[in-house]
């Protein structure tokens, strides 16, 4: 008989979510902040995915839980090609300390099977050569000549952390050619300097 791989007992306790959770969890993104040391005033976050996985509606969530109403502020919903056809770095403001988040989420055209991301654009988003409000054109990849492009970025213009957006309902049919962009943005992002 085969020995099964889950775990007698769960590897994290998670608390119980109820309004007292929720909250806790807001104080904690409320108090976040990037080592002063390093200059950076906020924590660049890329979503990065399928079109339609929920990159600009997780977006659209966190923003309406801190502002405390529902908001729209990222294009959303499912078509064939990505809605979101400009990079954007949002900032997220608590309306009960007034205080803007020191994280902010990058939201960025979803990846598709007939439109690849140029392996030398996803290596200017995650080094910040990138503007905020940059029009992607997938006939024409972002380059070094391209107006806008940040040549000597920041720490701060970098991106800190990226964060693969899956639809849980489509995760058994993503495309061969969407699982192999993700894989080289993983790969780059993990062996970028």
């Amino acid at each position: 008989m085969a020995k099964s791989s889950l775990l007698d007992k769960p590897w994290r306790k998670f608390p119980e979510f109820n309004a007292e959770t929720a909250n806790k969890l807001k104080e904690e993104l409320v108090d976040y902040g990037p080592d002063s040391e390093t200059g950076v005033t906020a924590a660049n976050v890329l979503l990065i995915g399928q079109i339609g996985a929920g990159k600009s509606s997780f977006f659209n969530s966190v923003n309406s839980i801190f502002r405390g109403k529902i908001t729209s502020k990222a294009r959303s919903g499912s078509f064939e090609h990505s809605l979101t056809t400009v990079y954007r770095k949002y900032n997220v403001k608590d309306h009960n300390s007034g205080q803007t988040l020191k994280i902010r989420l990058c939201d960025t055209r979803g990846l598709e099977e007939d439109f690849t991301i140029d392996s030398q654009e996803i290596s200017h988003i995650l080094d910040g050569n990138i503007p905020d409000r940059y029009q992607f054109n997938p006939s024409a990849p972002f380059t070094t000549e391209t107006f806008g492009f940040i040549r000597n970025p920041h720490l701060g213009d970098r991106i800190h952390c990226v964060a693969f957006v899956v639809d849980g309902s489509t995760i058994d049919v993503i495309p061969e050619k969407i699982l192999k962009q993700m894989k080289a943005f993983r790969i780059r992002y993990l062996y970028s300097d």
